[in-house]
């Protein structure tokens, strides 16, 4: 018996040294793993936050004199609220869009259908837009124009994540 006893203890101190090992490593894979995570969802984040809020008028009214930022800022507030539904519309056709073309059966005229319907609804939205802004702009300067100048051109339509959400003004007899 005592000659097995040095050979269980070098045994067990080898088993240590393996589980040791073997824990270092994982727990090391799952720290890189997590990092090179958290990297690359933060570069998709911010790539992603340049693209949608880069160029939205909002945005660049902030680079505007104190009196057409806050001209131009009710403006957009006032024609997001009155193309609210032409808008959500748009998304709502957007999304059915996404949904046929992801569905198990693919219909080609359904998603051609909600496709067109999308490109019509922004098409409608983005006119009526601009019209009304190209009379706001003429009371601006060269520069100030400049300035907005990206936004009316490739601008997308919908509330910016930069605008303030305004609450609902709540009626008197209800308060």
């Amino acid at each position: 018996m005592a000659d097995t006893q040095p050979v269980a203890r070098s045994r067990l101190r080898l088993f240590l040294g393996l589980s040791i090992a073997l824990n270092l490593f994982v727990i090391g894979a799952a720290v890189g793993a997590s990092a090179m995570y958290w990297r690359a969802h933060s570069e998709r984040r911010d790539t992603q936050a340049a693209h949608v809020e880069g160029d939205t008028l909002w945005l660049l009214s902030e680079k505007l004199s104190p009196a057409h930022r806050d001209a131009l800022q009710t403006y957009l507030r006032n024609r997001g609220d009155q193309l609210a539904d032409q808008i959500h519309a748009v998304r709502t056709a957007r999304r059915k869009a996404g949904e046929a073309i992801i569905a198990p059966s693919f219909d080609g005229g359904a998603v051609q259908k909600e496709l067109s319907e999308t490109r019509a609804g922004e098409f409608a939205v983005r006119s009526e837009l601009d019209r009304s802004l190209i009379s706001f702009m003429t009371s601006l300067s060269p520069e100030e124009r400049r300035i907005l100048a990206p936004a009316v051109v490739n601008g997308r339509i919908g509330r910016p994540a930069a605008a303030p959400v305004q609450e609902a003004p709540v009626p008197d007899n209800v308060r």
